[in-house]
């Protein structure tokens, strides 16, 4: 299907056991590159997740150039989480994709 829905929990784990997200906002400090130190992202996890285990997970982002950033925590109550990225994000990867790797065991 070519629609670009947010992933649903159904389909989030086919992506080699990588969770895919969007980014819907970007928050914190401006550094002086003009981007931002954190990321809300959606669909990484589901409100029955526990985000807390997460944290420190990497997160990569999909859009060019490809930005690393880790869990930081959740944002509300609806499995949304904070990213940290150091180097900064640019608020036009808002809408974008981010991919958190499945992880190493």
């Amino acid at each position: 299907s070519s629609s670009k829905s947010a992933p649903t929990n159904n389909d989030r784990n086919i992506n080699n056991g990588a969770a895919v997200g969007e980014i819907i906002k970007v928050k914190g400090d401006t550094l002086p590159n003009g981007k931002h130190t954190v990321a809300i992202v959606s669909g990484l996890f589901s409100m029955e997740d526990d985000i807390r285990q997460h944290t420190g997970r990497k997160v990569t982002s999909v859009a060019k150039p490809e930005e690393e950033g880790v869990v930081d925590g959740s944002f509300g109550k609806m499995g949304k989480c904070k990213v940290l990225f150091e180097n900064g994000i640019s608020a036009e990867a808002v809408g974008s994709r981010v991919k958190m790797p499945e992880r190493e065991t």
